[in-house]
């Protein structure tokens, strides 16, 4: 009976480490969604009146949201690692803290130059550079 109950304790550990990963998932998902009409509302008033300031207040947000992306996948990673290591771990210690599994900033750039943060963010500060790079040319051609 009492491995029943440990089995049991053992699956609802699991399944709580789950769902703090699908919460760093779904927020960052989240993030997305909101920068999107942002940064397309900055952009567009950026190219229609010619003000570089707009599209860098659109960088600057698109920088900011992707940091705080960033810091959801890694803390994701964290609670992955956390899982596995539950998985694996012959006693569960019911610890939801994936503080020996969280790398140190310095030391994982892998998360900022992963496809869900430069991929997305960088390609729209990349095009916000394009954006200030031809409305700069276009007066000085003026």
């Amino acid at each position: 009976m009492a491995d029943d109950a440990n089995a049991e304790d053992r699956r609802a550990y699991l399944g709580f480490i789950e769902d703090a990963i699908t919460r760093m998932a779904s927020e960052a998902n989240t993030l997305k969604a909101w920068l999107v009409p942002v940064v397309t509302a900055a952009y567009g008033y950026a190219v229609v009146r010619d003000s570089w300031v707009v599209a860098l207040v659109g960088i600057l947000a698109t920088a900011i949201l992707g940091w705080q992306a960033a810091n959801y996948l890694r803390q994701e990673r964290a609670y992955r690692d956390l899982y596995g290591s539950a998985i694996t771990a012959g006693s569960v210690t019911f610890n939801m803290n994936p503080g020996d599994h969280l790398p140190p900033w310095r030391g994982k750039k892998s998360v900022l130059w992963s496809w869900s943060v430069f991929g997305f963010f960088g390609s729209i500060i990349i095009g916000g550079l394009v954006i200030i790079a031809v409305i700069a040319f276009a007066d000085l051609a003026a």
